[in-house]
């Protein structure tokens, strides 16, 4: 309560305005055209998915292209979370969603499997993947703030999406859509 109040008497009297139950909104206003934000999730979720809309989202997409199976590896989002649920518009309870401890024991369970990790500094594009792609796959993906561990480059043949340099990243649920769609229909239109 008392940094509370200390928050709002110095953001008074810097004429920051906003609502005053919600201090943090303060540091909103007083953005101005190319200032930088950072928020830290004090690595709550290192490399699990964090936003439950995301993952809600990537799972609404994965069975839009016919793909029922999805594995979701700790430490995550709660596939339960009311987030998860509702962005995946009703999606979740026609797949099977399975969830495990570690990759290590997903890997045990699926060692035929060609695995296919999704990273900014992948080996090769989408494209040269899904003309090479071998059945059947994993298409994995990391989370929104840190993507996979770099360890990962050595796990199966590694995939980048090509994309412009305005950007540094794509949101997990699109890159989860393109990557799904580009395996499943060989990158090809179906109308």
């Amino acid at each position: 309560l008392d940094l509370e109040i200390a928050m709002k008497r110095q953001c008074k009297a810097q004429g920051m305005k906003g609502d005053t139950n919600m201090y943090n909104i303060f540091v909103v206003d007083s953005l101005v055209e190319d200032d930088v934000w950072v928020i830290d999730l004090f690595d709550k979720i290192k490399y699990g998915t964090i936003i439950g809309g995301n993952l809600g989202t990537a799972l609404r997409s994965l069975l839009g292209f016919g793909i029922r199976d999805v594995a979701v590896i700790r430490p995550c989002v709660d596939v339960f979370d009311p987030h998860v649920l509702r962005s995946s518009m009703g999606a979740f309870f026609k797949m099977r969603v399975a969830v495990f401890e570690n990759f290590e024991e997903y890997r045990e369970k699926y060692e035929q499997r060609t695995f296919y990790p999704f990273m900014l500094d992948g080996a090769i594009t989408l494209p040269e993947a899904v003309a090479r792609k071998q059945e059947p796959y994993s298409l994995i993906f990391g989370n929104e703030a840190a993507g996979l561990p770099p360890a990962f480059a050595k796990i199966g043949q590694s995939v980048f999406i090509p994309q412009s340099r305005e950007i540094d990243s794509l949101n997990l649920g699109v890159s989860v859509s393109i990557g799904a769609y580009a395996f499943t229909n060989g990158g090809k239109s179906n109308g």
